[in-house]
């Protein structure tokens, strides 16, 4: 009669399925500070950025007053 009651099911299968309702997970290694939780980064990348941009900007500008400079005493 087995052989009876499993026909229509694929094989291999119970007549009950099992389901897990544990959530637990095992703990993380990555460290989660608030610092990337609250958008700070965000500012502190974006200040870092302009300083930079600010910084080459000025050297830029700096190094083209010299050749100016270096090209009107060629001239003379």
């Amino acid at each position: 009669m087995a052989a009876t009651a499993n026909q229509g099911r694929q094989p291999g299968t119970n007549s009950t399925t099992t389901t897990t309702t544990s959530n637990a997970r095992s703990p993380t290694i990555w460290a989660s500070p608030a610092i990337l939780q609250n958008g700070t980064l965000f500012y502190i990348a974006i200040s870092i950025s302009t300083l930079l941009w600010c910084t080459g900007k000025t050297v830029d500008m700096t190094l083209d007053q010299q050749e100016r400079q270096a090209e009107l005493l060629a001239r003379r």
